[in-house]
């Protein structure tokens, strides 16, 4: 645990005991390997969670109410092997954010991660999607804007040209 002025990040993954074995690969057995860290401020609980898959989300179920979190990085990308619905139901995620890139060949995010998600209740920003995705604090709540948020868009109607001006002040 590590506490700032107005912040504290736990490291929940992995630990000396944490085994993994992939029955499908070894590379899943080393994402299971990576860095899960809960960051809580005043505005908001964030967990990230690196490349985890099911192994290692399942291993940190003991953790209980600590997964609880405002806003989950999801897991691997959002690929199948990873967010379970016992996951997904600690953590109990208002926002998910996913990385993964336009087109890319794994086929991430999986669409029966994104669809567990979804039930759970969850607003789901993907990066190939929405283009970058930023959250920022103001003390009392976080406020999430995209790349699309930030760009002009064509004109069609005053709302637009407003929106336009809006941007540039």
């Amino acid at each position: 645990m590590l506490e700032g002025h107005d912040y504290t990040i736990y490291v929940l993954h992995p630990y000396d005991e944490f085994y993994a074995v992939s029955a499908s690969a070894e590379y899943a057995t080393r994402n299971s390997d990576s860095l899960v860290l809960k960051i809580e401020s005043e505005d908001a609980t964030l967990l990230f969670t690196g490349d985890i898959e099911g192994d290692a989300e399942e291993d940190i179920l003991y953790l209980g109410g600590l997964l609880k979190s405002d806003i989950i990085k999801v897991p691997h990308h959002g690929g199948r092997t990873s967010s379970s619905e016992g996951f997904i139901h600690a953590v109990s995620p208002g926002i998910a954010v996913i990385s993964s890139g336009r087109g890319n060949s794994f086929g991430h995010p999986h669409t029966d991660t994104l669809e567990r998600y979804k039930r759970a209740g969850a607003r789901v920003f993907r990066t190939d999607l929405n283009g970058a995705v930023t959250i920022t604090g103001n003390g009392r709540s976080y406020v999430i804007n995209t790349y699309k948020d930030s760009v002009f868009k064509r004109v069609e109607d005053f709302q637009d040209e407003m929106r336009n001006l809006k941007l540039l002040f």
